[in-house]
């Protein structure tokens, strides 16, 4: 997860396991986040450059179906259901 220089890189699996690691203690039949959640689960530096970076995995994602986006004029929210694949098989 680190690069040469100790600059934090991620990959679209990294996002998948950070949603997992979000939705293993999530009761309900779906859940609401943003971007700025998965960053915090990765322990990224908390700022705009990583939130985009996250956001791009996320919008790969969406195109792919596995979950839905929401945008308004002040943020963008991701929504997972129970229907997706990348829900967690065995809920704890």
């Amino acid at each position: 997860m680190m690069k040469a220089g100790g600059v934090p890189s991620i990959d679209l699996v990294d996002v998948i396991d950070a949603l997992q690691r979000l939705l293993a203690k999530h009761r309900g039949n779906s859940a609401v986040f943003r971007p700025k959640d998965i960053a915090k689960i990765l322990d990224l530096p908390q700022n705009g450059y990583y939130y985009g970076l996250v956001n791009q995995y996320l919008r790969v994602l969406e195109e792919r179906g596995y979950i839905e986006v929401y945008k308004n004029k002040k943020s963008v929210k991701y929504m997972i259901t129970r229907n997706s694949p990348l829900w967690p098989k065995v809920q704890t």
